[in-house]
């Protein structure tokens, strides 16, 4: 867990993803870049999603968002820790890794939220 100095946060500059953006995620819709790896039977880790040519999201199932954490995303729209972000175990029953994550970045915040946030699925299943 990277944990910002000044903030006491995981969320991410923008910068500190720009060149994955650039050489590792491409511009297809449905394109994934795992920039983290997850922990078998656990969590899927930290990924990159192309979900429209310009919009992408950073979600990580590693993070249980903390006090500051929802309390950035709250005032924050390109952020965002739902209930059960990084504990919550994925719906599938047979599955046991974490099913809920934590948006470390929206490209575009004003578009309605992507599946991997809403579905209550790892990205395993979901995929």
């Amino acid at each position: 867990r990277v944990i910002d100095q000044v903030t006491g946060s995981v969320f991410l500059d923008p910068s500190e993803f720009a060149e994955d953006l650039e050489l590792r995620l491409g511009r297809a819709n449905g394109n994934v870049y795992q920039r983290k790896r997850g922990v078998e039977g656990v969590h899927d880790g930290q990924i990159m999603v192309r979900l429209k040519k310009k919009r992408f999201i950073v979600i990580d199932y590693s993070v249980v968002p903390t006090t500051t954490d929802i309390q950035i995303a709250a005032e924050t729209s390109h952020v965002s820790t739902p209930s059960g972000a990084g504990k919550q175990k994925c719906i599938t029953p047979t599955c046991t890794k974490v099913g809920i994550p934590t948006l470390l970045y929206d490209s575009d915040p004003n578009e309605p939220p992507s599946l991997y946030m809403r579905s209550g699925l790892c990205f395993t299943c979901q995929r």
